[in-house]
């Protein structure tokens, strides 16, 4: 993994990553917002990458002291970047307004945008759905922002664009398949 650009003092640009808990093609509903996120796994070793996102937080944390936090900052305020057994890991999301794509170009790794279209529902998702999940290898930018949001406060990241890397095995679990293997449907004796 390297880290290829800090835009300003709160944007980062990293890559390749691993992304888990993916939900940027095909968002999930979480009461009545449609939510477009992933999680980020940062290897420990990458010292490079996690200081310079460490700097990030800090520089958004300082930037909603005087414009978001009213100068103080939050007593129950813990970083959004969280350390796991032998990673890092980092939730970026988009926020976008209702009945509007989100803000997110997503790439395939020749460069080629693939376009956000409505579904029958009526939602969001990606042309090719299937591009992005848990498990894939990306490029990823992100900005990170203080909030205040209805007396919750803290540091979150805004996710802004993807690029493709690699595909690798799914994250999440085994199929039923190889859990039951080739257990004979039509075996109604044992039941």
């Amino acid at each position: 993994m390297k880290l290829l650009k800090r835009k300003d003092d709160t944007k980062i640009v990293v890559g390749p990553v691993r992304l888990t808990y993916c939900y940027i093609g095909i968002p999930y509903e979480d009461g009545d917002s449609l939510n477009y996120k992933t999680g980020i796994l940062i290897p420990k070793e990458e010292t490079e990458a996690v200081n310079t996102i460490q700097a990030a937080i800090q520089a958004a944390e300082e930037q909603a002291l005087s414009t978001t936090w009213g100068g103080k900052k939050p007593k129950d305020y813990t970083s959004p970047l969280k350390e796991e057994d032998d990673h890092f890991s980092l939730t970026v999301r988009s926020y976008p307004k209702n009945g509007q794509a989100p803000k997110v170009e997503v790439q395939d790794r020749r460069g080629n945008t693939i376009k956000w279209v409505k579904n029958n529902a009526g939602t969001y998702v990606l042309e090719d759905d299937q591009l992005l999940y848990s498990g894939v290898w990306v490029f990823i930018s992100f900005v990170f922002f203080g909030y205040n949001t209805n007396g919750n406060k803290g540091v979150s990241a805004r996710l802004e664009n993807v690029r493709f890397e690699r595909n690798d095995t799914p994250l999440g679990g085994e199929t039923a398949n190889s859990d039951f293997g080739e257990a004979a449907a039509d075996d109604d004796d044992d039941l």
